[in-house]
């Protein structure tokens, strides 16, 4: 028998930005600040369709809370982040936030307090804890790399 293939799920499949709107130059060369499409894609699993909804208005979300609120037994959704995403509910998740954190880095001045909470991190050394692991930066150093001076003037985000 043929082996079945299917699609790995990984985070930007499931993602929604923070963003609400970005300046967009055209090929005249005209700027305007334009709406962001924030609209999710279809993942091919109901499944994961609902985590991205659910994720997209609370990214806080436990894998616990998300296994309770879909109806799942937690060792159900395990099993299945497992096999569509070849990572654990709770390795995806922190990537899932991480990716969350960094857009607030790059694209905003809030406070890395009010960032930690936004991103479901306890505090904000736990946050710069993980992110370092991840990115070999600190919160302030990617920051500094990543955010235009301009921002403000680029970007408008979710509040």
């Amino acid at each position: 028998m043929e082996r079945i293939r299917f699609k790995r799920i990984n985070v930007t499949d499931v993602y929604m930005t923070i963003l609400t709107e970005q300046v967009v130059t055209n090929e005249a060369g005209w700027s305007a600040m334009q709406p962001v499409d924030r609209n999710l894609k279809p993942t091919g699993s109901l499944v994961f369709d609902a985590v991205a909804r659910a994720w997209a208005s609370d990214c806080t979300l436990s894998p616990a809370e998300l296994a309770e609120a879909m109806g799942l037994k937690i060792r159900t959704l395990c099993d299945l982040f497992q096999v569509f995403t070849g990572l654990t509910t709770q390795e995806f998740h922190l990537r899932y936030r991480l990716r969350r954190l960094g857009e607030w880095l790059k694209y905003t001045d809030e406070p890395l307090k009010a960032i930690a909470q936004h991103c479901g991190f306890a505090s904000v050394t736990a946050m710069g804890r993980h992110f370092k692991l991840q990115t070999q930066m600190t919160l302030v150093q990617y920051r500094r790399k990543f955010r235009p001076a301009n921002f403000r003037d680029l970007y408008r985000w979710q509040a």
